[in-house]
């Protein structure tokens, strides 16, 4: 499971980032926006003999509006790889969604939030030259931190919750880290 003790480093490395810095307050970001994230996808499956998880990493990219003060209306888009995986020769995800996203201050210049919404996602194997691939689509959620580091950039951290059901693939999840802008 990706949320181990680095995760959860990096996360308390963020909180204690926006615990220390100082402002009079934090600034309306009712405006658009666009970030840019490394993500790393966790990919559980049981259905073989043994369960296995595979792990590739890759770029998740977002844009979002500002529809109230509270709440954001997001689109991602984001792809990973991983080479050789497993049993696979190659392995990749891609994946994207449109989520309702809300916020919750945490301090000055942070902010806790949550998201759902809906999400479709393609996994590929390549074994032998031969392509495989398993399509979902359906409600996916998560949660995170953002930290306001100027008055147009965050550092921004999320998990997300992808599909958990019966399959070949029982549960797909994301850990982001990354970039975000205001224009």
């Amino acid at each position: 499971m990706l949320l181990g003790k680095y995760t959860l480093g990096a996360l308390a490395a963020v909180a204690a980032l926006s615990t220390i810095t100082v402002a009079p307050a934090l600034a309306n970001h009712d405006g658009t926006y666009f970030a840019i994230e490394r993500t790393a996808v966790s990919i559980d499956s049981s259905s073989g003999v043994q369960s296995e998880e595979i792990s590739p990493t890759g770029i998740r990219l977002k844009v979002g509006t500002g529809i109230s003060h509270a709440f954001d209306l997001e689109a991602q888009f984001g792809g990973a790889t991983d080479e050789p995986a497993g049993p696979f020769d190659e392995f990749d995800a891609a994946y994207a969604g449109v989520y309702l996203k809300g916020y919750l201050p945490l301090g000055f210049r942070s902010a806790l939030f949550g998201m759902g919404g809906f999400s479709w996602m393609e996994l590929t194997e390549i074994i032998d030259d031969r392509e495989l691939s398993d399509r979902r689509a359906g409600f996916s959620y998560g949660f995170g931190l953002e930290t306001q580091i100027s008055d147009n950039i965050d550092l921004s951290a999320d998990y997300m919750r992808y599909t958990q059901d019966e399959g070949i693939y029982d549960e797909i999840s994301t850990i982001n880290f990354g970039v975000k802008v205001y224009f």
